[in-house]
């Protein structure tokens, strides 16, 4: 073990690992605010998707929420996996986070403001995923867990990988979970 002096106060660090344990408690925050967040999506998203436009293609619930669970067992992995070994964990975690943090811009907000009607999703992703993943980026920045270029890349991976992923769990679910 050894001893790390930057962040908060002294904290030991696992050799093995470049995650304090202090951040690896904090890593937590993104699932945590990932499950209320898909919460509020899985009860009033589906029933709202279906006039939302530009913003959000149709979606049948019993699929949509097949995505989040799944969507939502994913983010619990890669918690777990940057909690145990930082590293290139951490860098996917971070693309986890940007990934939630632009999906307050869209479509929740920028639906909620063209709309003029409340987008599902937008009151946890501003009191939930805002202050959570925003805190686990700065702190991974700051602590020097992760660098700026790393979260760059870990984004151009997410985004895509996601958007693709959510469109092919759609389909399955469509498959699974006929209405």
């Amino acid at each position: 073990m050894s001893r790390k002096s930057t962040g908060f106060c002294a904290q030991r660090i696992d050799s093995a690992s470049n995650v304090t344990k202090s951040s690896r408690r904090a890593l937590w925050l993104f699932p945590a605010a990932l499950v209320l967040h898909n919460l509020e999506e899985a009860i009033w998203l589906p029933a709202w998707s279906q006039s939302a436009g530009a913003f959000h293609p149709p979606v049948e619930a019993p699929s949509f929420r097949f995505v989040l669970v799944v969507a939502t067992l994913v983010g619990v992995f890669l918690t777990f996996m940057a909690s145990r070994r930082g590293g290139g964990w951490l860098t996917a975690c971070s693309g986890a986070w940007g990934v939630m943090l632009g999906n307050i811009l869209m479509p929740h907000l920028l639906a909620t403001l063209a709309q003029r009607r409340y987008a599902p999703g937008l009151a946890t992703a501003l009191l939930c995923t805002l202050p959570a993943d925003g805190y686990l980026l700065w702190h991974a920045v700051s602590e020097r867990q992760l660098r700026w270029r790393s979260f760059g890349i870990a984004m151009a991976v997410a985004v895509p990988l996601t958007l693709g992923g959510m469109a092919a769990l759609l389909w399955v679910g469509d498959r699974l979970f006929p209405v």
